[in-house]
């Protein structure tokens, strides 16, 4: 069972199945709070950025910015895995949090493009990591 996600169980083990090399601390709290575990991480780091309020030193930060940002691909992982109507609910949960985000990288003075590796990643399906706070290198 995913929390928070109305799935068979074929569509729930593939989910589960894409994050099994996750990092443990992701899944232990996916497993407890599923949805409103990567929502609320998502909404946290948006938050975090909107308030500049965050800890991405240049030694670190580009590492932990987009550890903390890969919330946004466990996202995409469910939206992937669900069918259209579940797809759609879910998207008018993240919706709203992405905007905020976009929004970080389009209007605001603390994103710079992003051309680092993560370019590898077509932007049509991974538009998140085409924009890095200022002073986070790779």
């Amino acid at each position: 069972m995913i929390p928070g996600v109305n799935l068979n169980p074929q569509r729930e083990a593939a989910i589960h199945a894409k994050f099994s090399e996750w990092a443990d601390h992701f899944q232990i709290a996916f497993a407890q709070t599923g949805l409103r575990f990567l929502l609320e991480s998502y909404e946290a780091l948006v938050r975090s950025l909107e308030d500049g309020n965050t800890s991405y030193s240049s030694d670190t930060g580009y590492y932990k910015f987009t550890n903390d940002l890969s919330v946004r691909d466990a996202i995409e992982v469910i939206l992937d895995g669900v069918p259209d109507t579940e797809r759609i609910r879910i998207a008018g949960l993240v919706t709203p949090i992405d905007q905020r985000y976009q929004l970080l990288q389009s209007g605001s003075a603390y994103f710079l493009p992003n051309r680092n590796r993560q370019a590898r990643y077509p932007k049509a399906k991974f538009w998140w990591y085409y924009g890095l706070p200022c002073g986070v290198h790779e």
